[in-house]
């Protein structure tokens, strides 16, 4: 059994537990980016490939980005950092745009 010392100093930082929030949720937006990888111009790639480029996809392929970096915004969000749950909300979104459009330009590159 914990001690009382023990609790109060878990109670004390639970920002700690982004420490494995994060992860996790980067974890699971990785399919979401591999998804989005493959969406974007097809199994040939972007320069077509001899094939041309196959475009019909895009939507799933912004939709792929947006819903990791929602996944991510999850993530943050729910660890009680902060006191203010509309500051941590507002600052898990900040993040997760940056990182859905990170995702966007990164799986558009291949």
């Amino acid at each position: 059994m914990r001690s009382v010392d023990e609790r109060a100093e878990n109670r004390g930082r639970p920002g700690r537990h982004l420490l494995w929030t994060v992860p996790v949720g980067l974890a699971l937006g990785l399919p979401f980016w591999a998804w989005a990888g493959l969406s974007w111009c097809g199994i040939s790639g972007c320069s077509g490939g001899g094939f041309g480029v196959y475009t019909d996809f895009v939507g799933d392929a912004i939709a792929c980005t947006v819903i990791a970096g929602l996944l991510l915004a999850g993530a943050i969000a729910a660890v009680p950092w902060s006191r203010s749950f509309s500051i941590r909300l507002a600052i898990a979104l900040v993040i997760a745009t940056a990182y859905a459009m990170a995702g966007a330009i990164i799986t558009h590159l291949h």
